[in-house]
């Protein structure tokens, strides 16, 4: 790989942080080998089965349980009840007819809440939908980085190999001249600390590899480009000389605004804190139920109807209601500053592009 295409690379990686399109979830009909590994390849394998996305898949399906159960109707109660009977083994009673009652009673509670409760389980639920695609996102990113940094270590390895070959060309070529009197000696001491070092340089360069590829292989486990180190050849060709024009940063940033999955899921949190607010708000007035039945006094059956209003005298939920008020502030505050993040990190990553594409169409112009 040249120095045009290493610059390349690391091209590719800054453009990568603006570009939010999902990585290419499979590479069938890839016909290259398994130990030749590229970057499609990689982060195919790595958002396939990364343990952070399938958690980050779990917490939305739990999310979307809490959803389902938020908008389910109270169950009634069912109440029988008997008067005016004598205890067990005691006398029958004279003078009193016997009572039974049959009532239901339906808790209005959850119907006027269910509004708030199911807007905050909407919330939560696509708060755990964002953080998914930021999961997938931030390993994808992270298998990139993990793959370019073993690509740079295996060109580091290629030329400090290509430097200690020539080094022991050039002392097998003096050694000779200088037993004939031709070179001096001192050149040939002078070569041979060279290639020393140059022996200790591809020593610390396939150190790093080493370690570049153990970076890289948590993202290939239980694949089938899970191949020994030894064997993982990085296929890093390929890459364009030139880029497309860049937009206008306004432009990358007001996408990142629409579709980060850190901003998306930080609205979703402020939603959620919102729909909590209104919800502690309804607990103001809890218990409250209405019931409808039957008594049977005798021989003559009545109609039972009636309503239950508990009287917030003590408890009015001050407490949880400042709770979510307080949730809801910080969650505003979350978001103002994820905003500036994302932003900060769009305009640095852009400045970067730009940077390296100047850089770029300077490499071999000359």
């Amino acid at each position: 790989m040249s120095l045009r295409q290493e610059s390349s690379v690391f091209l590719s990686l800054a453009v990568a942080s603006i570009i939010f399109a999902a990585p290419r979830p499979a590479w069938a009909g890839d016909e290259s080998k398994p130990s030749e590994l590229t970057l499609e390849r990689v982060v195919a394998a790595a958002t396939a089965q990364h343990p952070l996305i399938e958690a980050a898949r779990a917490r939305v399906e739990a999310a979307r349980g809490s959803q389902r159960t938020a908008r389910t109707l109270p169950n009634p109660l069912l109440t029988y009840q008997v008067e005016n009977t004598p205890f067990p083994g005691g006398p029958r009673l004279t003078g009193f007819d016997r009572e039974t009652s049959l009532f239901a009673t339906l808790p209005l509670e959850p119907l006027y809440q269910r509004a708030p409760r199911s807007r905050r389980a909407e919330a939560a639920t696509s708060a755990a939908e964002a953080a998914l695609t930021l999961a997938r996102w931030t390993v994808a990113l992270d298998a990139s980085r993990a793959f370019y940094r073993a690509a740079l270590a295996q060109l580091a390895v290629a030329g400090a190999e290509e430097v200690r070959n020539w080094l022991e060309r050039l002392a097998n070529y003096n050694l000779p001249r200088v037993r004939e009197g031709v070179t001096p000696e001192a050149d040939l001491i002078r070569v041979r600390i060279e290639l020393d070092r140059a022996r200790l340089d591809e020593s610390v360069a396939r150190v790093e590899l080493t370690k570049a590829l153990g970076e890289l292989r948590p993202f290939l486990v239980d694949t089938p480009l899970a191949v020994g180190a030894s064997e993982i050849r990085l296929e890093a060709d390929g890459f364009p000389a030139t880029t497309s024009p860049l937009f206008d940063l306004a432009r990358y940033t007001d996408r990142a605004r629409l579709a980060q999955p850190d901003i998306l899921a930080s609205r979703a949190r402020r939603a959620g804190a919102r729909a909590e607010l209104e919800y502690q708000r309804t607990l103001a007035v809890r218990q409250l139920g209405a019931t409808v039945g039957t008594k049977r006094i005798g021989d003559q059956d009545t109609f039972i109807a009636g309503i239950t209003v508990p009287i917030p005298l003590f408890d009015r939920n001050r407490g949880e209601i400042q709770r979510a008020a307080a949730e809801q502030e910080a969650a505003e505050q979350d978001l103002l500053w994820t905003e500036r993040q994302v932003t900060a990190r769009v305009e640095s990553a852009f400045r970067s592009v730009r940077v390296l594409a100047d850089a770029l169409s300077l490499i071999g112009s000359d």
